[in-house]
């Protein structure tokens, strides 16, 4: 980074973020391990998650199947592939000194009224 972008936005690089392996879908998107432990546990929003990957042809889950199971097979059928990530660029603003005062609320002025 330069000096002069680091002024002109007013920020410091601070560091990369933690690098991970990301596996990474046919149409370009990351599949987020999140999204993964949504599928495998059954969790609020399972179904959004594995409606990304019915989309790119994986067939829908059958009644009764192990949903960890079906997980493995259909990244597979897609063709995700596991991609190393060095880390997201990190950033930290600096903001001015600037006084700080005791807020007060209306009607609240003082102790007990």
């Amino acid at each position: 980074m330069n000096d002069s972008h680091n002024a002109a936005t007013n920020a410091v690089y601070a560091s990369r973020a933690t690098a991970r392996t990301v596996k990474l879908l046919p149409d370009g998107t990351v599949f987020h391990e999140r999204t993964a432990q949504k599928i495998r546990r059954q969790e609020q929003g399972h179904q959004y998650a594995e409606a990304q990957l019915i989309a790119l042809g994986v067939p829908v889950p059958r009644a009764g199947c192990n949903p960890a199971v079906w997980l493995r097979e259909a990244l597979v059928a897609v063709g995700a592939r596991k991609v190393r990530h060095r880390g997201a660029h990190r950033f930290c603003r600096r903001f001015p000194c600037v006084a700080a005062w005791p807020m007060t609320v209306p009607g609240r002025e003082g102790c007990g009224r």
